[in-house]
């Protein structure tokens, strides 16, 4: 599946779980209002694109997102050192403390896709750690 769409579904999902409003309003109803909305709306378009993701699921998505909008942050900290909205002690605390939280659910790194993710973010963030020193 294409990123884009992978990241559309990720955030449908998201704002559906977050917007109170709605709220038992799924992604696939959502689509399907869409295609009720706007009889000439390409109905392939995203069918086959537009899935719920489950809450245990969503809530990894969650947390990889977090880990990586600080992982960012410390890098541009490293980068362009001008950017001083934080500290390096800030964005690393919050990405050890998030990853130890987050690694709790892996008893093996390669176990699930969001096993392999964290795996992946580690490493990043070893090679980051590296750029401090």
């Amino acid at each position: 599946m294409n990123t884009k769409f992978i990241k559309a579904n990720y955030w449908l999902n998201y704002e559906l779980e977050e917007n109170k409003k709605y709220p038992h309003t799924s992604s696939e109803k959502f689509y399907q209002k869409l295609k009720g909305e706007d009889q000439t709306y390409e109905e392939n378009n995203l069918q086959i694109k537009i899935r719920n993701i489950d809450k245990v699921h969503l809530g990894f998505m969650k947390t990889l997102e977090k880990l990586y909008i600080n992982y960012y942050g410390l890098y541009n900290i490293i980068i362009v050192p001008s950017i001083k909205n934080k500290t390096y002690a800030y964005y690393s605390q919050i990405c050890h403390d998030e990853y130890e939280k987050a690694v709790k659910v892996c008893t093996n790194p390669n176990s699930t896709n969001f096993c392999k993710e964290l795996e992946d973010y580690r490493e990043k963030y070893k090679d980051l750690c590296i750029m401090i020193q």
